[in-house]
């Protein structure tokens, strides 16, 4: 077995980000890495309706990095003030780890509002 490098990352719902910041805190970790969290971004590509700028800079830092991502389009997070469903929570992974790797959404959420992944 391989060592993995596994990094958590918050981002605030009103804080934004760039490519470049993103990059920066991937580029020190050792790979292969998962970068996992909640990044309050949408984007069709794990399974929201709409593309934010969030979401934007997400699908560029992909592009332009190497990496991957896990999310199958399930939903992540259940927002208790009107009961919606969305997948803010990312599992984004080196290229290399993509294969290896099983992701899933477990059906309890055990006192949050995020699901555990």
């Amino acid at each position: 077995m391989r060592p993995l490098t596994v990094c958590s990352i918050y981002i605030p719902p009103r804080e934004n980000i760039s490519v470049e910041q993103l990059s920066q805190l991937a580029a020190p970790l050792p790979a292969p890495y998962v970068l996992l969290g909640d990044f309050n971004a949408h984007s069709p590509v794990w399974g929201e309706q709409s593309l934010d700028p969030k979401g934007q800079v997400i699908e560029n830092f992909l592009e332009n990095n190497n990496v991957c991502i896990l999310n199958d389009q399930s939903p992540t997070f259940l927002h208790s003030g009107n009961g919606t469903f969305t997948s803010i929570d990312l599992s984004l992974c080196s290229s290399s780890l993509m294969l290896d790797l099983d992701w899933r959404v477990l059906g309890e959420q055990y006192g949050s509002d995020h699901y555990p992944l």
